[in-house]
């Protein structure tokens, strides 16, 4: 007669082998979900810094199928991570099979699960290569100084190689200092400022595809004088100047011109900001032009106004264009028979 004491033992034996097996067939029940993860793109076997990958990360939805365990190790494998995708090193645009990368991922094929289906299933994305060009740095802006020293006087931009065609043979950057720092230096005085930021000089246009390394320079120099850019608010006249012809009358169009911007020494911007210089624009008529009766002409310079009558030759910009105005003239004859 069998012991109650093996009895119990026996039965309890059955009951765990029953939870293993039950466990173990829980674990391999096929089932499907939905996971979430995100991709990142790279060059195979290349420094990262040296290309440019557009979108350089995707967000996929992946439509997966395998037994509960394979779906959990899954699930801890893509949640909150980014899955590396390889690239090959070639400047193109390329399509990429989400689906199948993702299937060949050696992280998702150690899980075990099959991949049914991404979302999205595909992508083109393009792939170029970042190239280092040598930049020379221009003097700053925005005063007049002598014995300019700029540290280090040459840097590199880098920038994807679909971009170097934009720019012209000589790259160039220019420091960028806030006016109300230059206010603060002294004329005739050495000055010396550190950790200056460049940027790509105003006739080149920025992106933000472009990097300077070093972004940063240290300039030294003593200021002559200050220069001012002015935004004028008004509209600025135009004037006929050349040998009178009482006989003549003369037309503009336009007779004003609008979006002005004067570049001047510091005190002069500051009389034209108060309104105590005025500035106009001069269209220059030789005789044999109004003989000629020329129908337009640009405007030959731009003139300041001062208090005291007198005048001073300024430079201007129109629309942020140096590029002289051209006046439409009609010129006829008034005299009387």
């Amino acid at each position: 007669m069998t012991s109650p004491r093996k009895d119990i033992w026996t039965w309890l034996l059955i009951a765990a082998v029953t939870v293993l097996i039950w466990y173990w067939a829980a674990g391999e029940t096929r089932v499907t979900r939905t996971l979430h993860t995100r991709l990142e793109f790279i060059v195979a076997g290349e420094d990262p810094a040296d290309w440019l990958i557009e979108p350089k990360s995707l967000a996929v939805a992946i439509e997966a199928e395998g037994s509960a365990r394979a779906i959990r190790n899954a699930e801890e494998t893509t949640k909150g991570r980014k899955l590396t995708i390889p690239l090959p090193a070639t400047v193109s645009r390329q399509p990429v099979d989400i689906t199948q990368a993702l299937r060949d991922h050696p992280g998702i094929e150690e899980t075990g699960i099959t991949i049914v289906s991404t979302d999205p299933g595909s992508r083109e994305l393009g792939v170029d290569e970042i190239v280092s060009l040598p930049a020379r740095v221009l003097p700053l802006a925005g005063i007049e100084a002598d014995d300019i020293v700029v540290e280090p006087p040459q840097v590199t931009v880098r920038m994807p190689s679909r971009l170097r065609r934009l720019y012209a043979t000589e790259l160039t950057v220019e420091p960028v200092v806030d006016r109300s720092t230059l206010d603060r230096l002294v004329p005739g005085a050495r000055s010396t400022l550190e950790n200056i930021e460049l940027r790509l000089s105003a006739a080149q246009a920025p992106n933000s595809d472009v990097r300077i390394e070093p972004a940063m320079v240290k300039l030294t120099f003593t200021i002559r004088s200050r220069i001012r850019e002015v935004k004028l608010e008004y509209p600025v006249r135009v004037l006929i100047a050349g040998p009178p012809e009482d006989h003549e009358s003369v037309e503009l169009e336009p007779k004003q011109l609008r979006d002005v911007t004067v570049i001047v020494p510091d005190e002069l911007g500051r009389k034209i900001e108060t309104g105590e210089a005025v500035v106009f624009a001069v269209v220059h008529l030789k005789s044999a032009e109004r003989e000629a009766r020329i129908t337009s002409k640009p405007v030959t310079h731009f003139m300041a106004l001062l208090p005291d009558d007198k005048a001073e030759f300024v430079r201007a910009l129109i629309d942020g264009s140096e590029t002289p105005p051209v006046i439409g003239l009609t010129i006829t004859d008034q005299s009387v028979e």
